[in-house]
């Protein structure tokens, strides 16, 4: 089987992380043939092809002119020629059986995917395109953050300024392009949550054989608990202290992961609290703020990039605190219960999918963080209902394997690749 996966980034941020730990599967399990095009590389591995590259100084210059037309014309990755043709060419020369998209949206400050290159690559191969997030879905935005506008055409769009922007609103042509783009390819859609595939249901995406749900997967031997004692001597942490774990890539500077709700949170905890709680702040940047609080102690522990540190650091805390407004099925809260660390989060999106409440940690509503909060207390002052939630987070976190994954993914690859052979055989028999 000869694959190629195509997104904003080979391994920086959690689509990518997904994408990554998958192609890895997927080569050591089936021995796949696999190359990855992508817009920004940030590591060194030789099947990793770089279409973000700067080229020649009219490649260059191109880019500069097409992107400032995007930017002000508010037509969201309408016209990218030089990347277009990048992503043609590595296809046709690798003559993939399979061709698996993942983010099309970022990688860089203009974007990197023409979104009617789906078109073209799925009359090379058919397409399977990986939803991180509902930018399929909608006319700009990767979460529609409870406007509904997108069910049936966006417009006029009241959040220009969500993530991926648009200067101009074009979201009712673009949900309309896109919807024609769809009906014109061979394309057959996975979601990693049911919350996710659900919707495309909902909106008729594609036909609704062609929606797939299958869970993002990570490394069981590696995500795993340890010693509680041992993680907490090593990060200095005292051992009858009460831990969280805060994590985003960006702590502060991204709203929909740690902005109010965040706020919200610490600050009814440090009211409720009998005693101190030390927070860890895992990822770049800083809350102002925390320092108000008398009862919590922050600690930033900076951007982690090596995986078995960030499990010394799961391993080392009580609970896991995860108060997104929005989200698909999130790497970092399967990753926390794979260590036996309980997670506290909102019901939003896929979380509920992997947040079992009282099973694999607490599942509060995100209009009421404040009560979240005095269930999360509850459990730090309780270790007896702590170290059961720790024990039954673990087992259902089982249900999260790569090596699943990847098989799922495998047996969807062939099948899609011999509903394309049968085809061709069809139309040469009928010619």
């Amino acid at each position: 089987m000869r694959v190629l996966s195509i997104g904003s980034s080979d391994k920086a941020g959690g689509a990518a992380i997904a994408a990554y730990r998958l192609n890895a599967e997927l080569v050591s399990q089936f021995r796949t043939r696999l190359i990855s095009a992508v817009a920004r590389k940030v590591t060194n591995e030789k099947d990793v092809i770089d279409i973000g590259r700067e080229g020649s100084p009219y490649a260059r210059r191109l880019r500069q002119l097409t992107g400032a037309f995007q930017k002000w014309s508010g037509w969201q990755y309408r016209f990218l020629p030089v990347q277009r043709q990048r992503i043609l060419a590595t296809a046709r020369r690798f003559e993939p059986d399979v061709i698996n998209l993942h983010n099309l949206h970022g990688g860089t400050l203009d974007g990197f995917f023409q979104t009617d290159l789906i078109v073209d690559l799925s009359q090379i191969a058919p397409v399977v395109w990986t939803l991180h997030d509902m930018w399929a879905l909608t006319g700009h935005c990767a979460y529609s953050m409870g406007c509904d506008l997108w069910r049936d055409g966006c417009g006029p769009c009241p959040h220009m300024n969500f993530y991926p922007p648009i200067k101009k609103d074009q979201s009712a042509g673009l949900w309309r392009w896109k919807r024609s783009i769809y009906a014109h390819s061979d394309l057959t859609v996975v979601t990693p949550s049911k919350w996710l595939g659900q919707l495309c249901h909902d909106t008729k995406l594609v036909v609704p054989e062609n929606i797939r749900t299958i869970p993002n997967g990570i490394d069981l031997d590696l995500f795993s608990p340890g010693s509680k004692k041992a993680a907490r001597q090593s990060l200095r942490i005292a051992e009858d202290a009460k831990v969280l774990v805060f994590a985003a890539e960006r702590v502060g500077g991204n709203a929909r992961k740690g902005g109010k709700a965040l706020e919200v949170t610490l600050r009814r905890l440090n009211e409720v609290a009998t005693s101190r709680i030390d927070v860890l702040l895992v990822g770049e940047g800083e809350l102002p703020w925390i320092r108000e609080l008398t009862n919590i102690k922050s600690r930033r522990m900076g951007y982690i990039s090596k995986e078995h540190e960030l499990v010394k650091i799961f391993r080392a805390a009580d609970l896991f605190l995860f108060p997104t407004e929005a989200d698909n099925l999130p790497n970092t809260l399967v990753e926390a219960i794979a260590c036996g660390l309980p997670a506290a989060t909102f019901d939003v999106g896929g979380c509920g999918e992997v947040i079992k409440d009282g099973t694999s940690g607490l599942l509060g509503s995100v209009e009421s963080p404040d009560k979240l909060a005095d269930r999360i207390w509850h459990y730090l002052d309780n270790p007896e209902s702590l170290a059961r939630l720790s024990a039954s987070s673990r087992e259902y976190a089982l249900n999260f394997n790569v090596k699943l994954m990847a098989r799922r993914y495998m047996d969807l690859f062939v099948e899609v690749s011999n509903r394309r052979a049968r085809t061709k055989q069809g139309a040469l028999l009928s010619a």
